[in-house]
């Protein structure tokens, strides 16, 4: 802020003529606009509205546009997070990795059951990524991972995936009526609410994709989703041999309801098909219908989310009929650092009665 005052008192007449020079030239520099008053003279900058994002837990979900604006503050590598391909910057690349080592130890194989020794091992993921984002509407993104398992007894394809195509999908999305409509085609990660039935596996050391085609259309508090897909078998004998076939599929359609009551609302039906399916106690083509429904919400400092599951089908001859029940609800204080102390019940069937296979199946496991 630059400050003007009037001269007090009898000065020379240069003495008043270099105060009107100086006041002219500031006049110049500030620019058209700036209020001057007796006493002072104001200038105020707009705020920045941009905000830097986060990395998020799906890196296709990230937008990094904002780094068109000047004004956001520019950190370490912001020039591979945001290179503009037109010059109205609505159309750019954004290149990103991850790189997750974890050690474990298991003392008890199997839940201690068998021969099983315990067991100490490093797991090791990298993944890099290529987001291009073309003119608002279009989205190609790409995503390599190379995971490693070093020391473990037993290894199995969630363990170990050499160089492979994670994801490589290009979305569409713009307004249709008074929504918004979305489309993703080819292969990619998808897993709803807490991950409890369908998850993208992020627990072990691969993660689970899908090759197949997902839509998605918004409008107001509604929005649908369906998808038809088939799961990618990771296989770990050479670099990119992971597959899809018509032996595995997996589709379904979900809604989401926002506002009902103090929560939000949501279900979905899904349709898990395997030929020549093989299980202790069944073998043949499997069909499972899976049906879900699942409430959440927030009211004061409670916080509460309940989902229950219902499985049925067939595995050859035998009959399937599963069941799970989620629920985990919390209480946050208000005091330094926000403790929430919370009640989590979880249950589900396991039972096997003569041609009924109680039991589920979870996707992406």
């Amino acid at each position: 802020m630059r400050r003007f005052k009037r001269p007090s008192g009898k000065r020379s007449y240069h003495a008043r003529a270099a105060a009107g020079l100086a006041a002219m030239t500031g006049l110049c520099l500030i620019g058209p606009g700036s209020a001057f008053a007796d006493s002072t003279v104001e200038s105020t900058a707009p705020a920045c509205s941009g905000k830097r994002p986060v990395v998020m837990f799906n890196r296709w979900q990230e937008d990094w546009s904002v780094l068109a604006n000047p004004c956001v503050a520019r950190e370490p590598l912001d020039s591979l997070k945001y290179v503009p391909l037109s010059k109205d910057g609505e159309s750019y690349l954004s290149l990103g990795a991850n790189l997750r080592e974890r050690m474990e130890t298991n003392d008890a194989p199997l839940f201690g059951i068998g021969p099983g020794a315990s067991d100490t091992y490093l797991i090791q993921r990298i993944e890099v990524d290529a987001d291009a984002r073309i003119a608002k509407h279009w989205q190609f993104f790409v995503q390599f991972e190379d995971a490693r398992t070093y020391g473990k007894n037993v290894i199995t394809p969630v363990d170990k995936n050499p160089l492979d195509l994670e994801q490589l999908f290009v979305t569409y999305s713009g307004e249709l009526g008074a929504g918004t409509f979305k489309m993703r085609v080819g292969r990619q990660q998808m897993a709803f609410d807490l991950q409890r039935f369908i998850s993208v596996r992020d627990g072990p050391n691969v993660r689970q994709s899908f090759d197949g085609v997902w839509t998605d259309y918004e409008l107001g508090k509604w929005r649908f989703i369906a998808y038809a897909t088939q799961p990618v078998q990771n296989r770990y004998a050479s670099t990119f041999d992971d597959k899809s076939s018509r032996d595995l599929t997996f589709s379904g359609v979900r809604f989401e309801r926002q506002s009902v009551g103090p929560g939000d609302l949501s279900g979905y039906w899904s349709r898990y098909n395997r030929r020549n399916a093989r299980f202790t106690d069944a073998s043949g083509d499997e069909h499972r219908d899976v049906w879900d429904l699942r409430y959440t919400g927030t009211r004061n400092r409670f916080d509460w989310d309940v989902e229950a599951m219902l499985q049925t089908g067939t595995v050859g001859q035998n009959t399937v009929n599963a069941w799970a029940l989620g629920s985990i609800a919390g209480y946050s204080f208000d005091a330094a650092w926000s403790p929430r102390v919370a009640l989590q019940i979880d249950a589900a069937s396991g039972e096997l009665k003569s041609n009924v296979v109680y039991g589920g199946v979870e996707a992406g496991s």
